[in-house]
């Protein structure tokens, strides 16, 4: 009989195999978990099982029939990754660290953090939010959100008691 196994990602560790046949005659043996990056193992499922069980441990029988295939799944961990705030300096070209947030998210999935907003950056332009898939490590994902300093020109216009003079000051 035919086994065969959909790993979805995953690998049998130290290039172990698991066995593509058996006969009725084969002694008991049990299925090699797979690993995968970023993930746990949940255990594997056999296709065209009605119930969807799941089973970390699957052992094949001596007397066992049927050919089989076994589907491995997995979860996602959480994993830590680190959302950085930078306000522009009053050079205008340079930033300073203003407020790292760290936050948690499943591997894979796509976040959007949010940028600061309200009194937190007056007198500074927020930037676009950004979309960003996480790493499979903690910290292996940092947002980086540049805050722009607001600048204004202003021109001030001399009196008549002088000669009228207009001086154009950056702010």
């Amino acid at each position: 009989y035919s086994l065969s196994y959909e790993l979805n990602g995953g690998e049998l560790e130290n290039g172990g195999s698991n066995p593509t046949s058996y006969t009725i005659e084969t002694a008991t043996f049990t299925l090699l978990n797979p690993s995968k990056a970023g993930y746990d193992f949940m255990g594997w499922k056999l296709e065209g099982d009605e119930t969807g069980a799941v089973s970390k441990t699957v052992r094949i029988a001596k007397g066992s029939i049927g050919n089989r295939k076994f589907i491995a799944t997995y979860e996602a961990k959480t994993v830590k990754y680190k959302v950085i705030h930078k306000f522009m300096k009053t050079d205008g070209a340079t930033y300073d660290d203003y407020k790292t947030d760290e936050l948690n998210g499943k591997v894979d999935s796509y976040v959007t953090p949010a940028v600061l907003s309200g009194e937190t950056i007056i007198g500074f332009t927020a930037p676009e939010t950004q979309r960003v898939k996480l790493g499979t490590e903690d910290y292996a994902t940092e947002v980086i959100y540049y805050y722009t300093r607001n600048q204004y020109r202003v021109n001030v216009t001399g009196t008549e008691a002088d000669d009228g003079t207009v001086t154009t000051v950056d702010i």
